[in-house]
């Protein structure tokens, strides 16, 4: 099995769109616009699965995210550059002020300068996870039928009919 990917719009309607790769990469490069969703938050679903001569035969994971888009459907910008500032703050920490502080400064301000850098990266992730939404069961039932074209078992676990 090799693995894969698809990725999903959901309506506010709750039904699936499908996007390609392609579209995908290119609305995150700013070359593509989805302007039926201007200036919406959209939901997204990317559908991490197994295929057998480049058909999908199992789904693994669902990661649901969110995209805020401007007024012409692109991905704004600005919505954007927080989301990759938040993501470096959250993993790396982000720079700390302790770090440019002489040697010979107060130990205290170093603790200090260290633990608003720690809060600082916790609040990213917070922001972060707000950028995050788990797919309902009803959900990932959308999702397997749409991927799969019937009803199968999701990531060991058989869904409601």
């Amino acid at each position: 099995m090799v693995p894969g990917h698809r990725y999903f719009v959901f309506e506010d309607s709750g039904e699936l769109r499908p996007v390609t790769h392609e579209i995908y990469q290119r609305l995150h490069d700013g070359e593509a616009n989805l302007p039926e969703y201007a200036g919406k938050r959209i939901r997204i679903a990317l559908v991490f699965l197994h295929t057998e001569d480049r058909s999908p035969v199992e789904i693994k994971a669902v990661e649901g995210s969110y995209l805020q888009l401007d007024s012409a459907g692109f991905i704004d910008k600005k919505w954007s550059l927080q989301w990759v500032a938040d993501a470096l703050e959250a993993v790396e920490g982000g720079p700390s002020s302790a770090e440019y502080l002489p040697d010979e400064a107060d130990p205290n301000l170093v603790e200090l300068a260290r633990d608003l850098s720690r809060k600082r990266s916790q609040a990213a992730g917070k922001r972060l996870e707000a950028e995050r939404w788990q797919p309902s069961q009803e959900d990932m039932a959308k999702i397997s039928n749409a991927v799969l074209k019937r009803k199968r078992l999701f990531a060991g676990v058989r869904l409601k009919e």
